[in-house]
């Protein structure tokens, strides 16, 4: 957090908190909502912020309360985001068997692997929930071995899948973890621990 931010918030520590507003989709771009709607109207895509100073400030001031709701911290004022597939999205970088957010923080360690109805891959990590990118899923799956060969293998056998399937093991990862099926995504949302339309209490 920026200097600036944290005296701000010793100077004001009472602002009234912000919903509706911000956005991040499922590729991890903040996107705005001027009309104040991102939480009553779950489908509206926003406005793409693209003046890089302001994403910036986003990704270095991006944070969770207690709840499991995200928020970027603005000053003196907390704007929670709306979060349309997860509080961070995962991405391979030019290290393939390294892992990062959105934000560009480094994953250093995965506490387990969920797949969702879609078909879509999650990791549980030590910095908080994260959809791995789609057009990094690819890259990701040569990377992930079960005791008896590729993940990606053992996918292609399936599905159906049992809830619990097999554990997974990484190049960078040393610490194994184990794999998940949902087709109930709410269970999901739940097993990942964080509230995807924050709400004014």
């Amino acid at each position: 957090m920026d200097d600036r931010v944290a005296q701000a918030l010793q100077k004001w520590p009472n602002v009234p908190h912000v919903y509706g507003y911000v956005s991040l989709c499922e590729q991890g771009c903040w996107r705005l909502h001027p009309d104040g709607q991102a939480m009553s109207l779950p489908h509206q895509a926003g406005l793409a912020i693209e003046k890089s100073t302001i994403v910036h400030f986003f990704n270095r001031h991006y944070m969770a309360d207690e709840q499991g709701q995200w928020f970027i911290q603005n000053g003196p004022q907390r704007v929670y985001v709306r979060l349309d597939a997860a509080p961070y999205i995962l991405r391979t970088g030019t290290e393939p068997h390294l892992i990062y957010t959105h934000n560009q923080l480094l994953v250093e360690q995965i506490h387990a692997w969920y797949v969702d109805s879609k078909g879509r891959l999650y990791a549980s990590t030590n910095l908080g929930a994260g959809l791995v990118q789609g057009r990094d899923v690819a890259a990701l799956l040569a990377q992930l071995h079960t005791p008896t060969g590729l993940l990606e293998d053992y996918l292609l056998n399936g599905p159906p899948y049992p809830e619990a399937g097999p554990t997974i093991f990484t190049q960078h990862y040393t610490h194994a973890a184990p794999l998940f099926f949902y087709t109930d995504d709410s269970v999901l949302l739940e097993k990942l621990a964080y509230i995807a339309c924050p709400q004014a209490s």
